[in-house]
């Protein structure tokens, strides 16, 4: 198999306010009408979640460092916008995971980063504005993510700063971070700082299944994380999706319970919801117990 090695030490990279490409990207959100009824949807699935049969036999750097930048703006109207090396695109193409399902406004790696994918896509509730930021680990170990920045608004101004902190992804899989905003989201973001050092952890390979009912009106989603190894969940997280794979909700669990198998239900207001829910996307970082 084939070896890609990412720098070897990227170090500190400073930016000043510019969008790191000569390419043109309409930063608009999409608004397009997504007021369809809601329906009940009533569907089993399974995820399989992280790197168990996939090929990312890349290498870590040995010193990933940090890096601050400003990133390209998102396109969430037409066919996403991505900025990954071809082998980082294919390998991310070819995850078996929910990551797929989502319809991602833009993907980049920071610089020095070559197979850490961040991903981001707008969504909102009622009156209140978020961006879905999405942190995909391509090499081959577990790595922490520690990252903070701020959200830009139209006119480049912070629209929702944020801390955000993963202690393990494994490999091929991805956290999700919900950014809550003030104003409407161009899908852009300033970072601060990136770091991804080893993770002391080891990652747990893990699959979930899930169906979805109603409660009272609202929607409900039973689920079951399990792993052949015994395993502490940490958060459950989940993007309900419209038949595009746009997001139209977020919730989530969590679980410091021990065990190769955990289960618990997510709550979902249907009422709330800008379109009809077709599917869900699910999203979990479980480390193994020693």
């Amino acid at each position: 198999m084939r070896k890609d090695a990412a720098a070897e030490n990227p170090g500190d990279t400073n930016y000043d306010d510019e969008v790191a490409t000569d390419e043109t990207i309409d930063s608009s959100v999409a608004t397009e009408d997504k007021s369809d009824d809601n329906s009940d949807v009533a569907s089993n699935d399974t995820t399989d979640e992280t790197a168990g049969d996939q090929d990312m036999d890349n290498t870590l750097a040995s010193d990933p460092g940090t890096t601050e930048k400003d990133s390209e703006s998102s396109n969430t109207s037409a066919n996403t916008a991505s900025y990954l090396n071809a082998d980082a695109q294919a390998t991310l193409d070819k995850l078996e995971s929910d990551y797929n399902k989502v319809k991602w406004g833009v993907q980049y790696s920071p610089t020095g980063m070559d197979y850490l994918v961040i991903s981001v896509t707008p969504f909102y509730i009622e009156d209140d504005y978020h961006l879905i930021v999405g942190v995909t680990n391509l090499y081959n170990k577990a790595i922490v993510f520690d990252g903070t920045g701020y959200a830009k608004g139209s006119s480049g101004e912070n629209i929702g700063e944020f801390s955000l902190y993963e202690s393990a992804i494994g490999p091929g899989n991805t956290a999700i971070f919900d950014v809550p905003c003030t104003d409407v989201p161009t899908g852009e973001i300033h970072w601060d700082e990136i770091q991804i050092p080893d993770s002391s952890f080891k990652d747990a390979y893990w699959e979930c299944d899930w169906a979805i009912g109603t409660d009272n009106g609202d929607l409900k989603i039973d689920y079951s994380v399990y792993s052949a190894d015994k395993f502490t969940p940490g958060y459950i997280k989940a993007l309900v999706l419209d038949k595009d794979g746009y997001v139209i909700d977020y919730v989530y669990d969590y679980s410091a319970d021990e065990g190769k198998s955990i289960t618990g239900t997510l709550q979902f207001y249907k009422s709330e919801f800008n379109g009809t829910c077709a599917d869900v996307a699910f999203f979990v970082n479980p480390t193994i117990v020693e």
